[in-house]
């Protein structure tokens, strides 16, 4: 099989039949082939995660998103006061 890089676990369903493994907070592992498996997000289905760290990166990122936008509605509200 080519190397596909896969970003969620609906794009690693489509190709392999997944079994749970364990669960470890937010996160879950499911084998992909006879040897390898997979760690998933249970809240965005990304498989951009560091369970062992307890980090899914495009959380993260969105996160960091909201963040930034608020940050940025906010000071131009209150740049309207000035």
């Amino acid at each position: 099989m080519s190397e596909r890089k896969f970003q969620t676990i609906d794009d690693l369903m489509e190709v392999y039949d997944c079994e749970f493994l364990e669960e470890r907070g937010k996160f879950v592992r499911v084998t992909t082939e006879p040897e390898a498996s997979a760690w998933y997000c249970r809240d965005c289905g990304s498989l951009d995660v560091d369970a062992h760290d307890g980090v899914c990166y495009e959380c993260e990122r969105e996160y960091e998103e909201r963040r930034e936008r608020y940050l940025q509605e906010r000071a131009e509200h209150l740049g309207d006061f000035e």
